[in-house]
Protein backbone atom coordinates (compact mmCIF):
# COMPACT_ATOMS: atom_id res chain seq x y z
CA UNK A 1 0.00 0.00 0.00
CA UNK A 2 2.74 2.35 0.82
CA UNK A 3 5.21 1.45 -1.41
CA UNK A 4 3.07 1.66 -4.34
CA UNK A 5 1.50 5.01 -3.22
CA UNK A 6 5.19 6.56 -2.86
CA UNK A 7 6.67 4.80 -6.18
CA UNK A 8 6.41 8.46 -7.93
CA UNK A 9 8.31 10.20 -5.40
CA UNK A 10 11.15 7.02 -5.18
CA UNK A 11 11.39 6.34 -8.64
CA UNK A 12 15.17 7.60 -8.71
CA UNK A 13 15.80 5.65 -6.01
CA UNK A 14 16.67 2.12 -5.51
CA UNK A 15 13.99 0.34 -2.88
CA UNK A 16 15.39 -2.48 -1.02
CA UNK A 17 12.73 -4.53 0.67
CA UNK A 18 13.42 -7.04 3.62
CA UNK A 19 10.48 -7.66 5.14
CA UNK A 20 10.63 -10.98 7.42
CA UNK A 21 8.37 -14.10 6.47
CA UNK A 22 5.42 -14.88 9.00
CA UNK A 23 5.26 -11.67 10.56
CA UNK A 24 3.01 -11.51 13.36
CA UNK A 25 -0.15 -8.99 13.01
CA UNK A 26 -0.44 -5.59 14.41
CA UNK A 27 -3.73 -3.97 15.27
CA UNK A 28 -3.44 -1.00 13.70
CA UNK A 29 -5.41 1.69 11.01
CA UNK A 30 -4.20 -0.16 8.26
CA UNK A 31 -4.57 3.52 6.02
CA UNK A 32 -3.07 5.66 8.90
CA UNK A 33 -0.06 3.64 9.57
CA UNK A 34 0.46 3.23 5.84
CA UNK A 35 0.50 6.92 5.75
CA UNK A 36 3.69 7.16 8.32
CA UNK A 37 5.07 4.47 6.21
CA UNK A 38 4.46 7.01 2.87
CA UNK A 39 5.64 9.73 4.99
CA UNK A 40 9.15 8.23 5.82
CA UNK A 41 9.56 6.77 2.47
CA UNK A 42 8.96 10.77 0.96
CA UNK A 43 11.55 11.88 3.03
CA UNK A 44 13.67 9.75 2.61
CA UNK A 45 13.39 10.41 -1.11
CA UNK A 46 13.12 14.27 -1.28
CA UNK A 47 16.42 14.01 1.07
CA UNK A 48 18.62 11.87 -0.39
CA UNK A 49 20.30 11.57 -3.92
CA UNK A 50 19.19 10.03 -7.04
CA UNK A 51 20.28 6.57 -6.93
CA UNK A 52 20.80 5.83 -3.90
CA UNK A 53 19.52 3.25 -1.74
CA UNK A 54 16.27 3.81 0.31
CA UNK A 55 16.05 0.55 3.05
CA UNK A 56 12.80 -1.01 4.12
CA UNK A 57 12.74 -3.34 6.50
CA UNK A 58 10.79 -4.87 9.21
CA UNK A 59 11.25 -8.07 11.64
CA UNK A 60 9.58 -9.10 14.69
CA UNK A 61 11.15 -8.55 18.00
CA UNK A 62 11.03 -10.96 20.90
CA UNK A 63 8.73 -8.64 23.15
CA UNK A 64 5.53 -9.19 20.84
CA UNK A 65 6.13 -5.87 18.69
CA UNK A 66 7.40 -5.51 15.38
CA UNK A 67 10.18 -2.95 14.71
CA UNK A 68 9.76 -1.33 10.76
CA UNK A 69 13.21 0.53 9.47
CA UNK A 70 13.28 2.72 6.97
CA UNK A 71 16.85 3.92 5.99
CA UNK A 72 18.18 6.71 3.16
CA UNK A 73 21.30 7.61 2.43
CA UNK A 74 20.95 11.32 2.62
CA UNK A 75 22.57 13.96 4.42
CA UNK A 76 21.40 12.75 7.68
CA UNK A 77 20.14 14.45 10.79
CA UNK A 78 22.56 15.57 13.81
CA UNK A 79 21.92 13.92 17.02
CA UNK A 80 20.95 17.17 18.72
CA UNK A 81 17.80 17.92 16.42
CA UNK A 82 16.51 13.95 16.13
CA UNK A 83 13.87 14.53 18.51
CA UNK A 84 13.01 17.94 17.60
CA UNK A 85 12.28 16.70 13.74
CA UNK A 86 8.41 15.26 15.43
CA UNK A 87 8.15 18.59 16.28
CA UNK A 88 4.98 20.57 14.49
CA UNK A 89 6.60 22.82 11.70
CA UNK A 90 10.02 21.88 12.43
CA UNK A 91 12.05 21.02 9.09
CA UNK A 92 15.76 20.42 9.70
CA UNK A 93 17.00 21.45 7.04
CA UNK A 94 15.30 24.69 6.98
CA UNK A 95 15.70 25.54 11.32
CA UNK A 96 18.47 23.76 12.23
CA UNK A 97 20.83 22.41 9.77
CA UNK A 98 22.73 24.02 7.62
CA UNK A 99 23.96 21.71 5.53
CA UNK A 100 22.64 23.94 2.30
CA UNK A 101 19.61 21.53 1.76
CA UNK A 102 16.84 23.49 1.11
CA UNK A 103 13.22 21.34 0.68
CA UNK A 104 9.47 22.34 0.32
CA UNK A 105 7.11 21.68 3.08
CA UNK A 106 4.75 22.36 5.69
CA UNK A 107 7.31 20.55 8.20
CA UNK A 108 4.24 18.87 9.71
CA UNK A 109 4.47 15.15 8.47
CA UNK A 110 6.98 13.68 11.29
CA UNK A 111 5.00 15.48 13.55
CA UNK A 112 1.61 13.43 12.16
CA UNK A 113 3.98 10.63 11.56
CA UNK A 114 4.76 10.64 15.61
CA UNK A 115 1.26 10.95 16.42
CA UNK A 116 -0.40 8.30 14.55
CA UNK A 117 2.27 5.63 15.85
CA UNK A 118 1.72 6.70 19.48
CA UNK A 119 -1.62 6.75 19.07
CA UNK A 120 -1.52 2.78 18.18
CA UNK A 121 0.86 2.45 21.30
CA UNK A 122 3.88 2.52 19.39
CA UNK A 123 7.10 4.66 19.36
CA UNK A 124 9.23 5.98 16.49
CA UNK A 125 12.47 7.69 16.92
CA UNK A 126 15.91 8.10 14.82
CA UNK A 127 19.09 6.08 15.10
CA UNK A 128 22.82 6.04 13.99
CA UNK A 129 23.13 4.23 10.85
CA UNK A 130 26.29 3.13 11.63
CA UNK A 131 29.55 4.87 10.19
CA UNK A 132 27.20 5.66 6.89
CA UNK A 133 25.81 8.95 6.32
CA UNK A 134 22.05 9.02 6.30
CA UNK A 135 18.91 8.74 7.98
CA UNK A 136 17.72 5.21 9.90
CA UNK A 137 13.64 5.69 11.46
CA UNK A 138 12.64 3.45 13.40
CA UNK A 139 8.79 2.68 13.99
CA UNK A 140 7.90 -0.35 16.69
CA UNK A 141 4.45 -1.38 16.99
CA UNK A 142 3.03 -3.73 19.33
CA UNK A 143 1.83 -7.14 17.89
CA UNK A 144 -2.51 -7.86 17.75
CA UNK A 145 -4.92 -11.09 17.35
CA UNK A 146 -4.83 -11.91 14.05
CA UNK A 147 -8.49 -11.53 13.29
CA UNK A 148 -8.63 -7.80 14.40
CA UNK A 149 -5.22 -6.90 12.82
CA UNK A 150 -3.11 -6.41 9.61
CA UNK A 151 0.09 -7.88 8.66
CA UNK A 152 2.92 -5.72 8.45
CA UNK A 153 3.79 -6.73 4.75
CA UNK A 154 0.69 -5.74 3.66
CA UNK A 155 0.75 -1.77 5.44
CA UNK A 156 4.03 -1.62 3.66
CA UNK A 157 3.12 -2.88 -0.09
Amino acid sequence: MALKRAAPRTRAHLIDVDIEDELPAVRVDEHAVAEVVYTLLDNAAKYSPENTTVRVSAQANDDETVRLVIEDEGPGIVPELRERVFDKFFRAMRDGDARGQKSAGSGMGLAIAKGIVEAHGGRIWIEDRMEQPGTKFVVVLSTGDEDAARTSSQIIE
